[in-house]
């Protein structure tokens, strides 16, 4: 429930003259001292209320009511009695002050404040009424809401926050609305189609943006998630929105946006990069696998790199084949993974640069992971090449044994080895 005392209330007019109180007639200035010492019990007053010794700065604030007749000090008087929860004390006190003042918007709110801490419900509404009946202010009319909230009424708490947000688009405000009419009365996609006019309008905050989102993701909504963590990344540039939308683009099998978006916001280029080689885009993972290397000199993206170069180029020419091979004998020094020596040991024997060293890497690969049916598909043709015929057969064999499904080269392969065999 929101809480009904007010923080920092305007001045209201107030005089007392010897024992009777009226208000709105000739009350002092506040910037001028009205008796000596008016400053040291200020500090006092003060000093008390920070420390949370309300009983003591209460009196304090009371005296200097009493000694300047300035309505501030009555005003905090007022808000050290409800700190101290002496609600039906300060429910008297506002009713004598009231007498004099039936129509004074500060004394109002306080009386609905403590009528409501006192469960008196019907009469805080009755006060709630009358007060907005003089302001008109949207935050009276969040004070009716609030009542009606305690009475779970919730069509008629909507109502008087709807007339609240008509006079102040405050996203606070808006924030209460659509929970009441999302959570309570069931209008789902009135409340998001209430939220997204306030953003298009007046801006997608994060408060709002975030309320959107925990909607949409109630009503699995994902492209509306999407839509919403976008706008709060570009808000924001922070990590958790960017990884939410990668994470609802995988939901969604969307590799199409997900590239766009890692492209434009440049979020993941290591996911980036991984999204072009699956998809085999490699015009564009030369270029990022090489600046990835260049800023980390990790061998990953270097053997990306060559990996990239080698199936991206249209035309393989000698030149090329050796600057593949140069990158991935860097990278297997450094990193020797059972793919890249694999794909090093494959060039090597596919171009006749040096089928036996192609041999002996792909052997290692091997003894990395000794059942892949592609490293044995490797060695076979470094057997054919060497024209080693029968062991050549009975290896890619083996390869189409552990293979689940046939593979185009590796068939071609293995349609040249029985002729070899022959």
């Amino acid at each position: 429930m929101r809480r009904l005392l007010l923080i920092g209330i305007p001045v209201m007019i107030l005089l007392l003259t010897g024992c009777s109180s009226k208000f709105g007639q000739n009350e002092p200035a506040g910037n001028l001292k009205s008796f000596i010492g008016e400053d040291k019990m200020i500090f006092q007053a003060l000093s008390l209320a920070k420390a949370g010794i309300y009983e003591k700065s209460s009196a304090v604030y009371k005296e200097l009511y009493d000694q300047s007749h300035k309505s501030e000090y009555l005003l905090e008087y007022f808000k050290q009695q409800y700190h101290l929860k002496r609600y039906k004390p300060l429910l008297k006190e506002l009713q004598s002050y009231l007498e004099e003042a039936p129509h004074n918007k500060h004394l109002l709110r306080y009386q609905v404040a403590v009528l409501s801490a006192l469960q008196e419900i019907e009469e805080a509404k009755k006060a709630a009424f009358t007060l907005l009946a003089v302001t008109k202010e949207p935050q009276d009319y969040q004070r009716v809401a609030s009542l009606y909230l305690i009475q779970n009424n919730y069509i008629s708490a909507l109502k008087y926050l709807e007339s609240a947000y008509a006079i102040d688009k405050n996203e606070d405000i808006l924030s209460d609305l659509t929970t009441i009419m999302y959570l309570k009365l069931g209008q789902k996609r009135e409340a998001i189609s209430y939220l997204e006019s306030h953003s298009r309008i007046h801006g997608c905050s994060v408060k709002i943006c975030q309320k959107l989102a925990s909607f949409y993701g109630d009503m699995d909504d994902t492209l509306g998630m999407i839509s919403i963590y976008k706008r709060l990344y570009a808000l924001t540039k922070q990590a958790e929105y960017a990884q939410r939308i990668i994470q609802a683009y995988a939901y969604n099998r969307d590799n199409y946006n997900l590239v766009r978006f890692l492209e434009e916001s440049a979020f993941n280029d290591e996911l980036l990069l991984r999204l072009y080689m699956a998809q085999k885009v490699y015009d564009k993972s030369i270029g990022l696998s090489q600046k990835l290397y260049l800023q980390t000199k990790k061998p990953y993206y270097q053997a990306q790199y060559a990996i990239s170069l080698y199936e991206g180029t249209k035309k393989i020419t000698p030149r090329v084949v050796g600057e593949v091979i140069d990158n991935l004998r860097d990278v297997v020094k450094a990193k020797p993974d059972a793919t890249y020596l694999n794909y090093l040991g494959y060039l090597l024997i596919d171009h006749d640069v040096d089928v036996k060293e192609g041999i002996a890497y792909v052997n290692k690969a091997l003894a990395i992971e000794t059942d892949s049916g592609f490293f044995l598909d490797s060695l076979a043709w470094g057997y054919y090449k060497l024209n080693q015929c029968k062991k050549a057969l009975s290896t890619i064999k083996k390869a189409k044994n552990v293979l689940d499904q046939e593979y185009e080269e590796v068939e071609t392969h293995y349609k040249l080895i029985k002729k070899c065999k022959k």
